[in-house]
């Protein structure tokens, strides 16, 4: 299952990235492989997903997010 899939407000752990672009931009903002994230809300009309980690919120776009495996 993918980011964009997984459930509103239930915490997930990040399994995988099928883009290595996708994980080097992520993993500036403390986010990598193993981490526990929360998907927060999405905008409307295509517009970004806010995600809440174990100490920050961060907005990433809806097509970087199918890049991001969690289970």
């Amino acid at each position: 299952m993918n980011l964009l899939t997984c459930q509103h407000n239930k915490p997930v752990i990040i399994s995988a990235f099928t883009d290595e672009e996708v994980e080097l931009r992520l993993h500036e903002y403390g986010v990598c492989k193993g981490s526990s994230v929360k998907r927060l809300s999405k905008a409307p009309f295509s517009g970004p997903i806010l995600l809440e980690t174990e100490v920050s919120k961060v907005a990433i776009r809806r097509k970087h997010a199918k890049h991001i495996l969690v289970t």
